[in-house]
């Protein structure tokens, strides 16, 4: 075990110690205290990305648009993993912030456009699925006009890889920084 796991779990091993009459006071506070009743409705997984993760991929496609200047647009797919009984029936899609819930359009094949939103990205926002994140992937897809169902022109499978590669930097860097440990002086 590191030496911050080890301080964590001392400080919270002191904690309960120090606390604990308080604690079993709270608890006949509690227990003589009209009981109530709390309902929680939603999937327990549902934050699909952050919202910001998703504006790293927009302006990936912006910056590197002239791959396929013919694309209007990046759309995103949500799939079903083959081994879960997941479906695409009900699957609905927000982007939730303290302050802002902006419902996104989804087509039948579950495909997406993510707009832009400057309150979303101040309140660095989630992008919210009303099943279960962990049964779904998140595909990409830049698509020219003009070219056929069935084929892809190189600059578009080329972008799609930069919009991609843009989401999981900007998702790793934040990892990075959540978790990134700071020695002690």
């Amino acid at each position: 075990m590191s030496y911050s796991a080890n301080l964590i779990l001392s400080s919270l091993i002191a904690a309960s110690v120090i606390f604990s009459p308080h604690i079993s006071l709270a608890a006949q506070d509690t227990q003589d205290a009209e009981a109530q009743q709390v309902v929680v409705t939603g999937s327990s997984q549902p934050a699909l990305l952050s919202y910001r993760d998703m504006l790293a991929g927009l302006d990936a496609f912006d910056e590197y648009h002239a791959l396929a200047p013919a694309a209007p647009e990046v759309r995103f797919y949500l799939k079903p993993h083959k081994n879960t009984s997941a479906t695409l029936d009900g699957l609905t899609l927000r982007i939730v912030g303290d302050t802002v819930v902006i419902p996104v359009p989804m087509r039948e094949d579950a495909s997406f456009t993510v707009p832009r939103n400057a309150t979303a990205d101040d309140e660095n926002a989630d992008m919210v699925l009303s099943k279960n994140k962990n049964d779904y992937s998140l595909e990409i897809e830049v698509h020219s006009a003009g070219i056929p169902d069935g084929m892809r022109r190189l600059g578009d499978l080329r972008l799609e890889c930069q919009v991609g590669v843009a989401i999981a930097k900007y998702e790793i860097g934040f990892f990075l920084e959540s978790h990134h440990q700071h020695p002690i002086a």
